[in-house]
């Protein structure tokens, strides 16, 4: 009996430390944590254009994926199918000339004696599906929430994120469990890119949002492999990025947009041999160029179709069978980002061509909003006091109830 009672009293405590963790939890993220003021969403404006692709060398096309997961944290996360000599073998393989291995929260040191290496990690592991590529990291950030985050949480993880300025921000698959929501890049600011193709997560109208509410969201395209035995996974996604090799300035090209995005068309059954030759011989930007108001677009072959898009997400134009097009800008387009798709299907997401006033790119900071967050913060605890007086009054007239 008295052991019964023994482990009913523990049951009762458990239970009771545990909703202590939860109400503090909760606490924590919707109520004491910051609130922010988020700049006004304004379209790309100027009368000049700012065109990431001002003098390319075609010669430094190189073909790079930053995520990829290997056997980590005696397993518990996904990516136990891969180790680090499988993606270092079969990425050097297809050709690739940067790749970099992404566990979550875990700096991965295996790559470090390549003279490109560039550490990375994809940040978050609790429940709501909010992650992010962190690029040049020195030290991983542990802040993440266990409830669904607001836009403020969201703000508020990339702030740390980015208070060492030498990392560079991507938002991950942000249409992976609706994570992220298109209007939520309406305000977010901060970060540097947009994994915007990821396997089969296209997050394109996430991309558009950003875009048309001026803020320069670069691409980044990446495989996401969990496990490289599956060939679906394997060489899928790309960023090509035109760059020496060397860390610093592969950086820059993919903060300054000198990148672009491949969706590697996948046949059934196509063994990597055969995936390799469809990346060598995938079709590659030769020049963009802005001559007055008129984009001018040349590719190293003939391709099915040429899509510009513009504010909104919308189709401005559409050329088939052709290496080469042009698109004038109207007075109301306030950037073109253009789509191709190629003879085998795979398809090219060139970063945007955009107004600006000639000088700087816009750069969109969010701050603290302290009144918000005191406001916030003084209201629970009035409601916190005020639920404990009630209780007391309560208790009091029960007591003297006859």
């Amino acid at each position: 009996m008295n052991k019964k009672r023994s482990f009913v009293r523990v049951l009762k405590w458990s239970f009771r430390i545990f909703v202590l963790i939860i109400a503090f939890l909760l606490f924590k993220q919707y109520i004491w944590d910051k609130k922010y003021k988020f700049p006004e969403a304004k379209p790309f404006s100027g009368n000049f254009f700012y065109n990431p692709y001002r003098n390319i060398d075609t010669s430094l096309w190189a073909k790079a994926n930053f995520h990829v997961h290997t056997l980590s944290w005696m397993g518990l996360t996904n990516g136990r199918k891969n180790n680090d000599e499988l993606v270092d073998s079969l990425y050097t393989y297809l050709g690739y000339k940067i790749f970099s291995i992404s566990d979550y929260q875990k700096i991965n040191p295996y790559l470090q004696k390549k003279p490109d290496y560039i550490p990375v990690y994809e940040h978050g592991y609790l429940p709501p599906k909010n992650h992010q590529l962190v690029l040049n990291a020195k030290k991983v950030s542990w802040l993440d929430y266990l409830f669904p985050q607001t836009i403020h949480n969201k703000q508020n993880v990339i702030n740390t994120i980015k208070n060492d300025s030498s990392v560079l921000a991507a938002i991950a698959h942000p249409c992976l469990q609706n994570s992220y929501k298109p209007e939520d890049f309406k305000k977010l600011s901060g970060y540097d890119l947009m994994e915007v193709l990821n396997q089969n997560r296209f997050s394109l109208v996430h991309w558009d949002s950003a875009l048309s509410s001026g803020h320069p969201a670069f691409i980044l395209a990446d495989d996401d492999s969990h496990d490289l035995k599956d060939i679906y996974t394997g060489g899928r996604c790309c960023t090509f990025i035109n760059s020496v090799l060397e860390k610093d300035l592969v950086l820059d090209a993919l903060k300054c947009g000198r990148a672009y995005g491949a969706d590697v068309k996948m046949h059934p059954d196509e063994p990597y041999s055969q995936k390799k030759i469809v990346l060598q011989q995938l079709t590659l930007l030769q020049n963009l160029t802005i001559h007055n108001d008129t984009l001018y677009l040349i590719l190293s072959d003939t391709v099915r179709k040429i899509k510009f898009i513009g504010q909104g997400g919308q189709l401005k134009k559409e050329i088939k069978n052709a290496k080469d097009a042009f698109y004038e800008f109207s007075s109301d387009d306030t950037y073109i980002r253009t789509e191709v798709i190629t003879n085998d299907e795979s398809a090219l997401y060139f970063n945007p061509v955009f107004r600006y006033n000639g000088n700087n790119i816009p750069v969109y900071k969010t701050s603290a909003d302290n009144l918000q967050t005191w406001i916030w913060r003084s209201f629970f605890f009035i409601l916190l006091l005020s639920c404990f007086f009630i209780y007391k009054l309560l208790k009091k007239n029960k007591r003297h109830e006859p």
